[in-house]
């Protein structure tokens, strides 16, 4: 029975096979007539249906009655029977031949049939609901925790133990006095270091199978070539296939990990070359020329005549999609010579082998080698009238000129990678293997693909016809293609994309007909990814910037700054977003991957940011970042101790697991990084001093009980209390927005710190900057929230019994929240201040103390219910007392300060003031760390007077309560007991650490090694541990990590580093300091790079 085999119901079963044989039947009811029984009685498919039923409905079905009962349990225990040999919907119990440890595992997948993250119908248990993925069940059920996996792609599977193909496997057993090595090779630099780690000088290799993508064979025969000349006299069986991709994971971690792999994976079983082991290799290749039965036998009779029989034996099986017709055949005649051993296989994109009888040391037998590379999956042996594709070229670096994507590494790599903009023309040649292109008699068709299940009508499929007639190639919503250019084998085409295809990778087949022909359409695959982004070059995309100029910074810039620190000391933090860098595009495809977003939703910018914004954190899906603000990080990296985005992307890439850890800031340089690597401008927004609003009030709320003493919950809000942040980063993003009216297009707010749920998801935004200034909070997305983070008011409460509330209002400041709204400006970089600084304040809302902030706020107030509340009741009357709190903006570690209060008696008469004054220690968030010191008292204050209360802090106060960043916090509280005026109010700063001092040359060569040191003095009066430096700099180096022994108190630290740039023009490095003491010490340097051969 043949089938469309999917890991979870079938939709289609085809059960043409059972139609001669029962061509009418005719089932005569009777008195005890039983439906199911006479179908079972006409019809041997019962257990063929329930094979691919999930566990809920098979437990259904058993209850229908017993014949069906009796087939579900039989299904439900092959599904439940642990198996090393055969991965499917259907398991069988392993061979003898196969151990209870295996040392590797070959999976094998049928191309756009599974995948590995794809849930199948395998539980833990009869009766459990919960569903396991392919690497759980791998693991759980099949695996020991030692044991690596190849995932490899494959045309088609074949297996005498299942009858479906969407689902193989392989374990290797652990063969006794046998090195089973698994290696893999990307390239041919490191061949004889690569045998020597993995092979050893001691060993030689009996038997090698490998597997690669096509593009790799030379590779390959650069590989073989090398093991002959390591071991002239000494035979070794080759088998393999090339794949159409390949993966690797490993499940000796927490979560297993899965990675692509463009390389060539390599299995040796290697034999000592001191002693004799009973192990015994055979390879045969049967030619393309033996078609008929006869032929084929041929072959296996002769391997017969060498073969020494062994008491565990397992063959496999890899050929040519060429020769699927005649699998079954060859299937049929090696079980016939060889009954007592099982065989695997699949048909890939071509074979690797040679022959290989005997396994006799110093036979001079002369090998052959052969690598037949099958470059199309319907391919015809014979001549036919139809075109043959033999060549698909998309010149990727003289497109990435045009298209402004030729700053990604990819599109240099040996490889290259397309990598176009949506919307705008790029050029393919076509060549063609067997007569030239006629326009007139050949059909020609570009398919281009994206997902798993492309539509053309849900805009996730493009199909276009090459022809004579010319089109208008301009920016639309369809494909287009023209005829530029034709050859005696080829023919050069000018091809343009929707300008609104969703944004990812795509695939492109080629399929030649010719008219009237009755022969099947030829298909070629060109098995590399292209990637499509936005296009903010092109009017017609929603990403479109009007001032091109400012596309060199906020789509092309890949080294900026952000601004951290509370108001007073802010300072701006250089980030290496790195966008172009190879792991980037590859980490954001995984992350949308993790999200789940249909398909047909990729070319919206709307809802891409929106689930950026949701997977750059990992509180709902597994994405990219951990969160984390107590300081402790031992089990992960400290935020300040990343110097850019492209590590932590490359680390998820490669773990398939987020990263430890983020903060906010950590979180808007990966929004960054990916926005503008997928063509959407993005800038990162600093908001100095900003609210947290945990019950959609519009405010901040502080709490006082009759002590005056500040609680540290929120009584009118059980689900958490209001928040102050010294400062707040999220990201502007820049589109238009065709779901709201016009005018609110352009910068979007998006922040990816998971603070506030939004829809059900740690999500946030875009949220348009025009609706936040005019206070129209009705508008999607999460308007009101980014609002009250710029322009809330704050409002301070202290417990009162004869209001309704519990408290009355005894404070109201409509200035603290967002006192400074900062990003970066265009063009400007300030190595070492703040020249690059860009105030966008009012961008988010009128300039503060003006009728139009009011109103703006007040428009959102009457749109939110609990925001009346709370503005309707009335602020404290004209009292006759004057308090105001000095504040401090900055101060050198290790020196004192003074909490300073003014307070002013405008009154006639007497006053008794009761006062508290404290400083502590807080986390950037505002979360309270360690109290530093704190002073209260009551006296007296004459008529109309003035009089200052002042704490001072000395260095020994403070230094041993500091937290990561050293952000201090000053409270001020007073009460006036005549008439029981109540002012609070509060300041924060941060205490300055050093900054590192980068000694480099201001010019460096292309290409030339350079070393630089990294210097800083420690401020502390303790030893530094665990000390640890990163630089990175696109264009000098990828990102170093340089540990260092432990630092004096005092020290003149000195690190050194080596950079060789590989970019001319102006670039930037970047460094960072962290310890278990001291964090967040940063610095940067720029530099010039020239090319002395230019």
């Amino acid at each position: 029975m043949s089938s469309s085999t999917h890991l979870g119901p079938v939709k289609y079963i085809d059960c043409s096979c059972y139609h001669d044989s029962k061509a009418a039947v005719h089932i005569e009811p009777t008195e005890n007539f039983d439906f199911s029984a006479a179908l079972l009685s006409e019809y041997d498919v019962l257990d063929k249906i329930l094979r691919y039923l999930s566990y809920r409905d098979l437990s259904n079905i058993s209850q229908v009655n017993d014949i069906w009962a009796n087939i579900a349990d039989a299904e439900l225990q092959k599904r439940l029977s642990p198996n090393l040999f055969s991965f499917g919907l259907t398991c069988y119990n392993a061979p003898d031949s196969i151990t209870a440890k295996p040392s590797l595992c070959l999976v094998l997948m049928e191309c756009n049939t599974v995948k590995l993250n794809t849930y199948i119908c395998i539980h833990k248990e009869p009766g459990s609901e919960k569903r396991k993925s392919v690497i759980e069940f791998l693991e759980d059920d099949l695996l020991t925790t030692t044991c690596p996996i190849v995932a490899l792609t494959c045309s088609q599977i074949s297996s005498s133990y299942t009858g479906n193909n969407a689902l193989n496997g392989m374990a290797f057993p652990c063969i006794p006095n046998i090195k089973l090595a698994v290696f893999r090779l990307k390239d041919s630099k490191n061949i004889p270091a690569i045998l020597d780690e993995n092979i050893g000088s001691e060993n030689n290799v009996a038997c090698l199978l490998c597997y690669a993508l096509c593009r790799k064979k030379k590779h390959l025969h650069d590989l073989l070539t090398e093991i002959e000349n390591r071991q002239p006299n000494v035979n070794f069986a080759l088998g393999g296939g090339f794949v159409r991709g390949m993966q690797i994971f490993n499940v000796n971690k927490k979560k297993s990990s899965l990675q692509k792999k463009d390389e060539v994976i390599c299995i040796a079983f290697c034999k000592p070359k001191t002693e004799e082991v009973p192990f015994n290799t055979y390879s045969i290749v049967i030619p393309e020329t033996a078609e008929c039965s006869e032929d084929i036998e041929h072959y296996f009779i002769e391997l017969k005549n060498h073969y020494v029989p062994r008491k565990y034996s397992i063959a496999f099986r890899i050929t040519c999609v060429s020769r699927s017709d005649v699998m079954e055949t060859e299937i049929n005649l090696f079980t016939k010579h060889f009954p007592n051993i099982e065989i695997l296989g699949f048909n890939g994109d071509g074979e690797i082998g040679w022959d290989f009888y005997k396994s006799d040391v110093g036979t001079e037998e002369v090998k052959r080698l052969k690598l037949d590379i099958q470059k199309k999956r319907n391919y015809n042996t014979k001549m036919s009238e139809n075109l043959e594709v033999e060549l698909v070229h998309l010149y990727p670096l003289e497109n990435a000129q045009l298209h402004h994507t030729e700053k990604f590494e990819l599109v240099h790599e040996e490889e290259p990678v397309p990598i176009l903009r949506r919307g705008q023309k790029f050029t393919v040649a076509l060549r063609f293997a067997n007569r030239s292109f006629d326009v007139k008699k050949d059909l020609v068709r570009l398919i281009f693909s994206f997902g798993q299940n492309a539509n053309a009508i849900k805009g996730t499929k493009g199909i276009i016809r090459l022809s004579s007639k010319k089109m208008m190639l301009e920016a639309s919503k369809v494909w287009g293609v023209n005829i530029v250019g034709e050859g005696n084998d080829s023919v050069t085409l000018e091809i343009i994309s929707p300008v609104d295809c969703a944004v990812g990778i795509w695939r492109l087949k080629v399929e030649t007909n010719a008219l009237n022909s009755t022969a099947e359409p030829k298909m070629f695959e060109y098995e590399t990814p292209i990637y499509f982004l936005f296009n903010p070059w092109v009017c017609e995309d929603l990403v479109y910037m009007p001032d091109e100029r400012l596309l060199d910074e906020y789509i092309l810039t890949d080294v900026g700054k952000i601004w951290v620190g509370p108001w007073g000391s802010s300072r701006g933090r250089e980030w290496v977003f790195g966008q172009f860098d190879a792991h980037i595009l590859p980490a954001a495809m995984l992350m949308f991957e993790r999200s789940e977003m249909p398909d047909v939703n990729r070319g919206d910018p709307i809802q891409t940011v929106r689930i950026i914004s949701k997977l750059v954190n990992s509180n709902d899906d597994d994405g990219i970042l951990v969160g984390r603000w107590d300081g402790k990080y031992e089990d992960g990296t400290a935020p300040a101790a990343w110097t850019g985005s492209v590590d932590i992307l490359q680390q998820f890439l490669e773990t398939q697991e987020p990263v430890s850890y983020g903060q906010c800031w950590v979180f808007s340089g990966v929004c960054a990084t990916i926005c503008r690597a997928l063509g959407i401008a993005s800038r990162v927004v600093s908001n100095l001093v900003s609210a947290h609003d945990a019950n959609s009030s519009l405010t901040v709320d502080k709490y006082y009980d009759e002590n005056n003493e500040e609680l540290s919950y929120d009584p009118l809000n059980p689900m958490g209390e209001d928040s102050i942040w010294n400062y707040h980063v999220w990201n502007d993003v820049w589109m238009a927005r065709p779901d709201l009216p016009k005018g609110y297009g352009g910068w979007q707010a998006i922040d990816a710190t998971p603070q506030e749920e939004s829809a059900g998801f740690y999500q946030c935004g875009p949220a348009s900057l025009e609706a936040i200034k005019q206070g129209t909070v009705g508008y999607n997305y999460d308007v009101g929230f980014m609002l009250a983070s710029v322009n809330a008011d704050l409002m301070r409460w202290k417990e009162d019994a004869k209001c309704d509330l519990g408290y009355s209002k005894i404070y109201c400041n409509k200035y603290h929240i967002g006192r400074l709204i900062l990003t970066k400006q265009p063009w400007i970089y300030d190595p070492n201040g703040d020249k690059d600084r860009e105030d966008i304040t009012e961008q988010y809302k009128p300039k503060e103390g003006t009728p139009a902030e009011r109103l703006s706020l007040l428009n959102a107030v009457r749109k939110t219910h609990l925001a009346k509340t709370f503005y309707d009741l009335p602020d404290p009357g004209l009292e006759d007392m004057e308090f105001s709190l000095q504040e401090l903006e900055r101060i050198k570690i290790g020196e004192p300060f003074n909490v300073v209060v003014n307070i002013k008696n405008k009154s006639n008469e007497e006053r008794n003031v009761k006062a508290v004054l404290s400083a502590g220690s807080i986390f950037y968030t505002g979360i309270k760390a360690k109290l530093v010191k704190k002073a209260q008292g009551e006296f007296k204050m004459k008529p109309n007077s003035s009089e200052q209360l002042r704490m001072v802090v000395r260095a020994d106060d403070y230094l041993d309560k500091l937290v990561e960043y050293c952000i201090m916090k000053l409270y001020a509280i007073a009460t006036v007991t005549e008439t029981r005026q109540t002012w609070a109010d509060e300041d924060d700063f941060q205490v300055l650490k050093p900054s590192i001092d980068i000694k480099m040359p201001k010019e460096l060569q292309l290409n030339a090694e350079i070393g630089i040191k990294l210097m800083f003095e420690n401020p502390l009066k303790k030893v530094l541990t665990n000390s640890k430096f990163n630089i990175a700099g696109p264009g000098l180096t990828k990102n170093q990590n340089i540990p260092y022994r432990d630092i004096q108190p005092g020290e003149l630290v000195t690190c050194q580093a080596i950079l060789i740039p590989t970019a001319i023009g102006q670039q930037k490095l970047v460094a960072t300091f962290a310890s278990n003491e001291l964090v967040d010490i940063t610095g940067t340097a720029k530099v010039e790079v020239f090319d002395d051969e230019e």
